[in-house]
């Protein structure tokens, strides 16, 4: 067995792990699991494999297909309110994150959202990037903004997720 022989297998088998149901792959229910703490350890396990090197890849929050595919990344505010908060602000820091999920959006022929968040939950900055310069001098050049409360998110993303189409049916 080749070891592209073994990728396909282990592909095979956790597409069958998420698209079974409780009762069976004969009662496929045609919806993804629920997200849960596992995702977490996935997460530590990538950064534990890469003991400490630098990442040339990055990790997405969020993707839906609605009529289009939606990218969403969550950026936790720790020192200022998300209405407050924006990426213009430490652009300098992190461009290159932004770079990439713009450049993977626009493969995709799809929408950027920036979600500013905080742990209280109660107020929120969902940005629509409508175009962006990926380079170090650059930013968001046009956006579209609704600052939200908790509820107002939940809607928002409830109503995103609801829109979204399984892109294996």
């Amino acid at each position: 067995m080749t070891p592209s022989s073994w990728v396909v297998i282990a592909r095979w088998h956790y597409a069958a792990f998420l698209f079974s149901s409780e009762k069976g792959d004969s009662e496929m229910t045609g919806y993804s699991k629920p997200i849960g703490k596992t995702d977490d350890a996935a997460k530590q396990l990538i950064i534990d494999a890469l003991e400490g090197s630098n990442t040339h890849g990055f990790d997405l929050d969020s993707i839906f297909h609605t009529d289009c595919w939606v990218v969403i990344e969550f950026l936790k505010c720790d020192t200022v309110p998300p209405s407050v908060s924006h990426p213009k602000f430490y652009w300098n820091q992190n461009w290159r994150k932004f770079a990439s999920l713009w450049a993977i959006t626009q493969k995709l022929e799809g929408r950027l959202y920036l979600v500013n968040y905080d742990d209280a939950r109660d107020d929120f900055k969902v940005i629509r990037v409508e175009s962006l310069t990926p380079s170090a001098d650059g930013g968001i050049t046009s956006e579209r903004t609704l600052n939200t409360d908790w509820e107002g998110f939940v809607r928002w993303y409830k109503g995103l997720n609801s829109a979204a189409t399984p892109t294996w049916a």
